[in-house]
C-alpha cells in the first residue's frame, strides 16, 4: 500500500498549479495544448503548434471567480481567450474571446 507521499510523488504537477497556486482548472484542457504558464502572465496558459514549434494557438484560463483575476472590475469577463499567433514575432491576435468554454471547444474542432 502506497504512503501518502508516495503517492503525491506519483502525481504529475502541473505547471499552471506551481505559477498559479490558487487557481483551479474546471475545464478540460484540449488534445495538444501544453501547459506554458509563467506566474509574469496575468492568467494560466496552454499553447498548441502549428507549423513548427512557435507558431500555434494559445489559450489563456482566467479564474472562475472574478474577484481572484487581475481584472475583478470588468462589465464583460472574458475568461477564456483563444489566440494565433507566433513567438517569433512575439504577436498574438484573439480569435475567441468569451466566458463560455464551449465556444473555444467548437473553434478548435472546427
Amino acid at each position: 500500500m502506497k504512503t501518502k507521499l508516495q503517492a503525491k510523488e506519483n502525481m504529475k504537477i502541473e505547471l499552471y498549479e506551481n505559477e498559479f497556486p490558487d487557481f483551479e482548472l474546471d475545464v478540460k484542457i484540449p488534445v495538444g495544448f501544453s501547459d506554458i504558464s509563467y506566474h509574469n502572465d496575468v492568467m494560466p496558459c496552454w499553447f498548441k503548434p502549428l507549423n513548427g514549434e512557435s507558431q500555434g494557438f494559445r489559450l489563456w484560463i482566467d479564474y472562475a471567480d472574478q474577484s481572484k483575476s487581475e481584472y475583478p472590475n470588468t462589465k464583460t469577463y472574458n475568461r477564456f481567450i483563444l489566440q494565433f499567433g507566433s513567438f517569433d514575432y512575439g504577436e498574438f491576435s484573439d480569435l475567441v474571446a468569451t466566458d463560455n468554454y464551449s465556444l473555444i471547444e467548437a473553434f478548435i474542432e472546427g
